[in-house]
């Protein structure tokens, strides 16, 4: 895989760089149906069909991106619009998985940059979809990023993953705490405190608090817009795809490329 990355045969890197797309797309339809279900507690070995009438899908209606032009955005049985989202999910993975791999190539950080972009996602679909971020995903992936930054690709110094996570847990558990004190009312979910420990492992403790003000400025920034626009104030709303966000945006500059992103430009 390094080789056919790093080649200049015009052949291997289209190949390649197409083979990491469709392979990014197809897991972010799996996203999307883990993200979808697992709140819900729907099995996700259950065949796909249409929300409207039940109708099973085809296989090639589920090939990401291509089933979606097949039937024209529509459903084949009762041509009920299915919703862009879908495709725009797929497409927006693809496009992070090939810009990562184009960036990173192919080494041990590599791998924890997908996983991490892979959880970043499927925490993003289940908190908008049903506001729960669920322990099912959350600990895994806790178990996980940990083993692998105290492994393969460790932070600098190695003890900093594990000051992440215990920074990362305690801030937001404070926050909330803090908030259910001052306002008698759930204000941080357990969801978003346990998505943060995780997001600590991954960056470590300095970058884990730029996360924390960052996802602050973002969700004030959409709740002010959102209120110019439709004049009503939302007083609840996920917080987790505001981490996911500013998460994403934190580790692609610390990981040095933002700074490759610029010179393409």
């Amino acid at each position: 895989m390094q080789t056919l990355i790093g080649s200049n045969d015009l052949g291997s890197f289209i190949f390649t760089y197409s083979y990491v797309f469709i392979f990014g797309a197809c897991l972010g339809s799996f996203f999307m149906v883990v993200g979808l279900r697992l709140p819900q507690k729907e099995n996700l070995i259950t065949p796909s069909h249409c929300d409207n009438c039940q109708t099973r899908l085809k296989p090639w209606h589920l090939i990401p991106l291509v089933g979606y032009l097949v039937l024209r955005g529509k459903c084949s049985n009762c041509h009920q619009k299915i919703p862009a989202i879908y495709p725009l999910f797929e497409l927006l993975t693809g496009t992070l998985f090939t810009l990562i791999v184009y960036l990173m190539r192919f080494n041990q950080e590599t791998i924890i940059a997908l996983l991490f972009i892979s959880l970043l996602l499927t925490c993003t679909v289940s908190d908008i979809s049903s506001r729960k971020i669920l322990n099912s995903i959350t600990y895994p992936a806790f178990i996980l990023f940990l083993i692998l930054r105290l492994t393969v690709s460790q932070l600098n110094p190695w003890w900093f993953a594990l000051v992440g996570a215990g920074i990362g847990f305690t801030i937001l558990l404070l926050l909330g705490l803090l908030s259910f004190a001052m306002l008698k009312q759930k204000g941080m979910g357990g969801g978003d405190i346990k998505l943060f420990t995780v997001v600590g492992v991954v960056i470590g403790p300095l970058p884990v608090l730029v996360v924390l003000v960052s996802a602050s400025v973002l969700s004030l920034l959409y709740v002010g817009v959102d209120f110019m626009i439709t004049k009503k104030f939302k007083r609840k709303l996920p917080f987790g795809p505001f981490i996911a966000l500013a998460a994403l945006l934190v580790y692609i500059y610390i990981s040095g490329m933002w700074d490759q992103v610029m010179r393409l430009f």
